[in-house]
């Protein structure tokens, strides 16, 4: 990784989840971005560049994180960075609601710092 900060966007309504990101991120070389909603979501991804996504699932306002990967996956300047899903839901729960997500990574919520810090460092390699 070089010296420059990498820009990670993180799509997460919960408050409590946005502060504990937050914190892992303090002393961590990446620039943190948030969106509360899809619609934000949506129009970061438009606007910015990132070196990588963290996006939940179930978002408030009539967006899922399935439509915030398939936007980014659209992107001209983000369609190939990796995204990862930060979701409450297992695997099985995914499959059995027939959730196809064009993800890198799913990791199911919730994650501990060490391995928040490490799926950052394999995602951003």
């Amino acid at each position: 990784m070089s010296n420059s900060k990498k820009k990670v966007l993180y799509v997460e309504d919960n408050l409590d989840n946005q502060f504990l990101i937050k914190y892992y991120l303090k002393t961590e070389p990446y620039e943190l971005h948030i969106a509360g909603t899809g619609q934000q979501a949506i129009e970061l991804i438009k606007s910015s560049e990132f070196d990588v996504f963290l996006v939940d699932l179930n978002l408030p306002d009539g967006y899922s994180g399935a439509d915030i990967v398939e936007e980014i996956r659209k992107s001209e300047t983000n369609s190939k960075k990796p995204v990862a899903v930060i979701t409450a839901f297992t695997q099985r729960d995914r499959e059995s609601n027939n959730v196809e997500i064009d993800a890198d990574r799913f990791v199911t919520k919730p994650v501990k710092k060490p391995d928040f810090i490490q799926l950052l460092k394999e995602l951003c390699a």
